[in-house]
């Protein structure tokens, strides 16, 4: 029982002393060490000190960089290294001791961690940390020369004994990636060139095409942002036992600004496909990750642009369509910018809309393959192209053109002469280039301001359905008088407005009931104010796919629209009476 009291009379005297030092000395209010206000931005050398007989980690900044010396003048992380000085500039204390005699007593004296700082001027800042709290969350520290004894963050003090590879910088490329305008990658005896004008890369050595910009992004960005994952050796005599004296993989980027493009040189490959590396601004080797070197070692297959046939839509002024002897030919319309027409084999008013998405298409055309090396055009069906599509642009004096040939195993290729080399290509590219003129006519049956319409009438099964305008309002003439419903007379003159079809069918047919426009199902006629004449709608049968073909009349074009278009239409007298 005595020794059970004892124990927790010393119990108790330790909470004593720890709730003294929690709550008197961490309790006061945080302030900053009046000693430790200088400019930061003065500071030119700072040491620190695991402790007093330790050697120091001395880091001195150079044209405003930060670099450790103790290290040869590796490069530090500036984030980290001035955050430092920032935090002593501004030092901030959690409690307070005050003035004491026995600085061994708060570890300050034989085992003290230090860091000196060194102003311009030769003004030197010394702080002491000693021993951390009991709850490990502060730590002890004082000024050289300054009496007062205080309370820091713990953190400090961990700073203070790092080692020198945690302020290195592990960035290994000082590059701003919008600066670089030249990449070269060597791999042996291969290298490939891509250059940077007007904000576009185009590849000039082996090739001159334009590049894949959204590869190319990944192998620039990588680049500029390489980071070790392990510093090796500082200043290696034998490169050769890291691969480094023939590097695998050399990656050369220009920058603006630079006299020497910075080169990036990957070496041995180690475990977990992680290589050894260096750069030409640094003599140390460093570990580089799988991923790093993975995203810069492209082939050149993954470095041009897939795309066939570069084209700005905007710009195109004429396009000719050929396959065999069979040409269809569009122009844009002169002082009509959305308009064209087609001016061969006949002239007649084209679907912008539809010459529109074959110019997408062919802006948007790329291979699925490249031959790397192509034998003669006649290996690929290319001495006398199957198909042909031309585009003149605005600016250019030639036309850009596409061709496709066709294999012996029925596989199909193109060329182009904006872009070098055979590629192959989906079958599907000769059916959308097929010179077909009825796939682009101009496919509007209706085209009216509604706001002009004054008179609507629908004949369907036998009965007749009649709405007029008058006194500012629909009113039902047919069958019987009466008020209209507003609602279902305009939803249905909205829908006819700017009917336009889905496919031209036939030009002047011989036999309407084919169509079942020699008795349509629905006749529509529509009158307007003034002197414009009446518009007259047929609808006849449904076709396949669940079309229904419709004419105008008088008219000799047969289309097709998608049945929906019905709902609007396929309507008796209860639907339009109010």
């Amino acid at each position: 029982m005595k020794h059970f009291r004892i124990t927790l009379i010393l119990l108790v005297a330790c909470a004593a002393v720890v709730g003294y030092i929690f709550f008197y000395e961490r309790g006061k209010p945080r302030e900053e060490a009046a000693a430790a206000r200088f400019d930061a931005n003065k500071v030119v050398r700072m040491e620190l000190r695991s402790k007093p007989s330790a050697k120091p980690v001395v880091m001195e900044r150079i044209n405003g960089q930060w670099r450790i010396a103790s290290q040869a003048n590796a490069r530090a992380d500036q984030a980290r290294v001035g955050g430092l000085v920032d935090r002593i500039a501004w030092l901030e204390t959690v409690g307070e001791v005050g003035v004491t005699k026995d600085l061994n007593k708060y570890g300050l004296v034989e085992n003290a961690a230090s860091i000196t700082l060194i102003l311009q001027g030769g003004k030197k800042v010394v702080l002491r940390l000693g021993s951390k709290t009991p709850d490990t969350q502060a730590a002890y520290a004082i000024f050289e020369g300054q009496p007062k004894v205080f309370l820091v963050h713990a953190g400090l003090l961990d700073e203070a004994r790092r080692q020198p590879s945690v302020f290195r910088d592990i960035s290994m490329v000082s590059l701003d990636r919008d600066d670089v305008y030249r990449i070269t990658i060597t791999r042996g005896p291969e290298s490939i060139t891509l250059q940077k004008s007007k904000n576009e890369w185009r590849l000039t050595q082996p090739i001159r095409a334009h590049a894949n910009e959204e590869k190319l992004d990944m192998v620039l960005t990588n680049a500029v942002n390489l980071r070790t994952i392990e510093f090796v050796e500082e200043d290696p005599r034998d490169l050769a036992k890291y691969g480094l004296s023939q590097p695998r993989l050399v990656v050369d980027l220009y920058a603006k600004g630079q006299r020497k493009p910075v080169s990036l040189y990957f070496g041995r490959e180690l475990e977990f496909g992680n290589v050894y590396a260096k750069t030409s601004a640094e003599k140390v080797v460093f570990v580089a990750s799988k991923m790093a070197f993975d995203s810069v070692n492209r082939p050149l297959s993954d470095l041009r642009s897939k795309k066939l046939f570069v084209l700005e839509t905007d710009k195109a002024e004429r396009v000719a369509l050929t396959s065999g002897n069979k040409t269809v030919e569009f122009s844009k319309k002169a002082g009509d910018a959305g308009r064209w027409e087609i001016t061969a084999p006949a002239r007649m008013a084209a679907d912008a809309g539809e010459i529109g998405d074959l110019l997408f298409y062919l802006s948007r055309l790329e291979a699925g393959s490249f031959v790397e090396q192509p034998g003669p055009l006649s290996a690929y069906g290319l001495d006398r192209p199957s198909s042909e599509a031309a585009v003149w642009v605005k600016g250019r004096a030639k036309p850009l053109r596409l061709s496709l040939g066709t294999r012996a195993d029925g596989s199909i290729y193109a060329a182009s002469n904006s872009e070098p080399g055979v590629a192959k290509v989906d079958d599907y590219a000769v059916e959308r280039i097929a010179p077909d003129a009825g796939s682009y006519r101009e496919k509007t049956v209706l085209r009216f301001n509604r706001h002009q319409v004054r008179r609507l009438s629908i004949s369907r099964a036998g009965q007749r359905v009649s709405v007029e305008w008058k006194r500012g309002g629909w009113q039902m003439t047919e069958p019987a008088r009466g008020l209209a419903d507003a609602g279902t007379v305009d939803s249905t003159i909205f829908t006819l407005q700017d009917l336009t079809a889905d496919k031209l069918v036939a030009d002047h047919p011989q036999n309407l009931a084919e169509y079942g426009l020699d008795k349509p199902r629905i006749e529509v006629e529509i009158g307007f104010s003034g002197s414009r004449k009446p518009m007259t709608l047929l609808v006849g049968k449904e076709g396949p796919g669940g079309q229904v073909y419709l004419m105008r009349k008088p008219g000799t074009t047969v289309f097709a629209k998608e049945k929906w278009v019905l709902d609007y239409l396929d309507k008796d007298e209860s639907a339009f009476r109010r």
